[in-house]
Order: C-alpha cells, then structure tokens, then sequence
C-alpha cells in the first residue's frame, strides 16, 4: 500500500477511536470503510470487487458484532494492529493481525446471536 492509502486508514482509524460512542449506524460506516479502503490498498482488483460484492453482509457481520460490548475496542486493536504492520510494510504481520481482527469479530458476531 502507498503512504496515502496508510493515510486514509489512519484518518478511518482515527474517526472510529474519537467516535466510540457513536451510534452504531455511524461507527459501522467507518469499519466498513476500513475494510473497503484495506482491499483497495491491497491493489488487487479481485479482492476489491469481492469486498464491494459482499459489502452488505461485511455491513450485518460488523452490526451483529457491535451488539457486543467489547466490539468497538475489539475493532479497535484490530484496527491498530493492522496499520503497526503496514506501517512496517510486512505482509506476514498484517495477514496474521487481519487473520486475528476477523476470527475475533466472527466470534462476538457468534455470541451476538446466540
């Protein structure tokens, strides 16, 4: 990813810590462009498209996730972990961060609808 696309995130990242007690319609739209803007970062088209195709159901897995109350700061040390490693631009690093943010949102998600 390019330092502006490093940039972006950041900013996203940023808006959703100072936004923690936002509503959650609002805090959602910012995950969501998180995500959308960590596929286009990747420069690979297929994961770009996929992520627009399934951007309504990334929408109702972070909802369902953020019924949870530890889902925000969850999100959030996803989040930070994930821009450390491309801050140091190693791959292995954030595949393993992004790897870790998702199995654990999958698992509040799980919760969420029990």
């Amino acid at each position: 990813c390019t330092p502006a696309d490093i940039t972006a995130l950041e900013k996203l990242e940023s808006a959703m810590n100072q936004g923690l007690k936002l509503p959650i319609p609002d805090f959602v739209q910012l995950d969501l462009q998180f995500h959308l803007k960590i596929a286009d970062a990747s420069q690979n088209p297929v994961l770009a498209q996929l992520l627009r195709t399934i951007r309504g159901l990334l929408q109702e897995w972070i909802v369902r996730s953020q019924s949870m109350a530890r889902a925000r700061d969850a999100a959030r040390r996803g989040h930070i972990d994930i821009l450390a490693a491309f801050h140091n631009r190693d791959p292995i690093a954030a595949r393993a961060a992004m790897k870790a943010h998702l199995e654990e949102s999958y698992a509040l998600m799980r919760q969420a609808s029990l």
